[in-house]
């Protein structure tokens, strides 16, 4: 077990040795000075929790700057709390002018690149980033910097907006693109500022036209209003001005948390998390913040004193100690009406499992360029809400799950039980996670997915019965996965097409359960296959095969078998030769036909 860290810092130990044991130290840090912006307020007990994080795991070698702007009147003052352990971490102290003001905060850190060091290598941090291991801090060259891409392009990625940009600002238009970190979108180049390693004898003259270029686009008239994004706007004008192409890092020298979720990433350095909800969403940055509160009562003073922060505090339901381990998250899908809003209730059911039916950030999470971030981020902040006793949205009647979405369909606010932090969280969506799988497979790699088919002739029945998009075979009322979602292939938008023109009613709704079969073959052996008859009949052996060891729990209420229900009266003649000649051969590979 590791000494405590503030201990060691008040008997005087060497700042070297609180390095976890684990780390073998092999950054040289003696050439670097580190500036962060530490301003009254919040932003105060994200400098704080920064400053110790970076003196943990870089140790005693490298300076640490916190730039602290002035006026007071206008920026306030830090509390005694915070100067007297910025003192104890052997925290610099430096004022800095913003000519700005409160009107662009942003600009602080402009001004933290004129502060005066004497080391050749000077690295500014934003406050809201913790430091999880050894950051990159090597010298990037003479006039040189080095940084990370930015998260995602700004103003829809516009070129005629960047063209206005650059032509307002007099500076030569660049012929290159680079693809942002969350989205692969590529773009003019554009950076996050959060990390930046700069030549310290270069950074005044980077620091003097970075604020010169921001201040032109942030009073252009001609330009959309993206004001928070005018600093980093006009660093990208600054490099193309002052002819310098960045060396690029990768995200784990700025890992942009809000987006993407810590645990797919174990190797990151320094987590760019920006807010509390974030931080309280990860595990391992919980973890972090208890370990410096728990040996520091001066943080956990400043920490006490702010609401949003002081919640994090607070006990949580077990945490099982899985701080970079996948949590248990089970995804449904399949084909609409296999007993996909079934098997969602049965894990519901369950006392340490709950399950997300349809929520529309299932669907939302999906659309747009890039990786489905959207998807694994949400599932976080669920997870988290969850565990903290807190309400959210679902579609639930009387406290359940609905398990019949065509005989109810409504989203209601409660809090759904669990007996603990690492519960077992299921989602469940047909069309856009079926049409999505190897996008939604990157961002959760670790995600068990359970595919529910059922016999073409009983699916298609209640097809019949139900949703009118079902009835008409209507896919372009889908938000993904329809034939102009530009993740669809060009030969799987041709298919829906050819479904969408298809005039006879019966022969277009078999060709889309077909369509949708396919889906569910070319995954296989990628997922587990739930058979709606095998599911009706004896449920709790499905959930078994499903779960595994996961530690779901115990059933709310006793789990009986049934039968399965069938709707085939409500076909006809065309219906029965539409299925038997277009899906016969394909719902027997899934080993689901039966025609009496």
């Amino acid at each position: 077990m590791l000494e405590t860290f503030f201990k060691r810092l008040r008997s005087g130990q060497s700042f070297s040795e609180t390095r976890p044991v684990t780390q073998a130290g092999t950054q040289n840090y003696e050439n670097v000075s580190v500036v962060f912006v530490c301003q009254a307020g919040e932003w105060e007990i994200k400098a704080l929790l920064l400053a110790a994080s970076l003196r943990r795991w870089c140790g005693n070698a490298i300076e640490l700057i916190a730039c602290v702007p002035g006026p007071t009147e206008v920026w306030g003052e830090l509390s005694a709390e915070t100067k007297l352990q910025l003192k104890l971490l052997g925290v610099r102290q430096q004022s800095i002018v913003n000519a700005w003001g409160r009107e662009f905060s942003h600009a602080n850190k402009i001004s933290c690149l004129r502060v005066p060091v004497a080391r050749p290598i000077i690295a500014f941090l934003d406050s809201d980033i913790l430091c999880l291991g050894e950051p990159d801090f090597s010298h990037p060259g003479k006039d040189r910097i080095r940084i990370k891409l930015a998260d995602a392009a700004p103003f829809e990625n516009d070129v005629e907006v960047w063209k206005r940009i650059y032509a307002v600002c007099g500076v030569d238009f660049p012929d290159y693109r680079y693809p942002m970190t969350a989205t692969s979108q590529y773009t003019l180049p554009f950076f996050n500022s959060g990390v930046m390693v700069v030549e310290s004898s270069f950074a005044k003259k980077l620091a003097d036209d970075w604020e010169r270029l921001s201040a032109v686009i942030r009073l252009a008239g001609n330009l959309p209003d993206r004001r928070l994004w005018s600093d980093q706007l006009g660093l990208a004008v600054a490099f193309q001005n002052l002819g310098i192409k960045p060396q690029v890092m990768d995200f784990r020298q700025n890992h942009p948390t809000h987006l993407m979720p810590l645990s797919l990433f174990p190797d990151v350095r320094l987590s760019h998390y920006h807010w509390p909800t974030v931080l309280r969403e990860e595990p391992k940055l919980v973890a972090e913040l208890k370990y410096y509160v728990g040996a520091s009562a001066e943080v956990r003073k400043v920490i006490e004193a702010n609401s949003e922060w002081s919640g994090i505090l607070g006990s949580r339901k077990r945490t099982g100690g899985r701080e970079n381990v996948q949590p248990n998250t089970l995804l449904i899908t399949g084909i609409s009406r296999s007993g996909t809003s079934y098997l969602c209730q049965l894990v519901d059911t369950l006392s340490n499992a709950m399950a997300l039916n349809e929520t529309p950030e299932l669907v939302t999470s999906l659309l747009g360029q890039g990786p489905a971030w959207g998807l694994a981020t949400y599932l976080r902040r669920i997870r988290r809400l969850v565990a903290e006793g807190l309400p959210i949205t679902n579609k639930v009647w009387n406290g359940s799950v609905i398990n019949d979405t065509a005989v109810r369909d409504e989203l209601s606010t409660y809090i759904p039980p669990v007996d603990s932090e690492d519960f077992t969280l299921a989602a469940k969506n047909t069309f856009a996670f079926l049409s999505s799988l190897p996008r939604i497979r990157r961002v959760l790699p670790e995600a068990r997915i359970a595919v529910c088919v059922r016999n073409p002739i009983d699916t298609i029945a209640s097809w019949k019965a139900s949703f009118p998009h079902l009835l008409n075979a209507d896919t372009s009322v889908r938000p993904v996965g329809n034939a102009n979602d530009p993740w669809i292939s060009p030969a799987r938008s041709a298919e829906l097409r050819s479904i969408a023109e298809t005039q006879n009613l019966a022969n277009r709704r078999a060709m889309l359960w077909r369509y949708l079969a396919e889906r569910v073959l070319e995954d296989r052996g990628n997922h587990v296959l739930v058979k709606y008859e095998d599911l009706v009949v004896d449920p709790p052996a499905q959930l078994r095969r499903i779960l595994g060891n996961w530690d779901a729990g115990t059933p709310s209420q006793p789990i009986t078998s049934g039968r399965a229900r069938s709707k085939r009266h409500v076909l006809d003649e065309e219906d029965l030769i539409a299925v038997s000649t277009i899906c016969a051969d394909v719902a027997a590979e899934l080993g689901v036909w039966e025609c009496s």
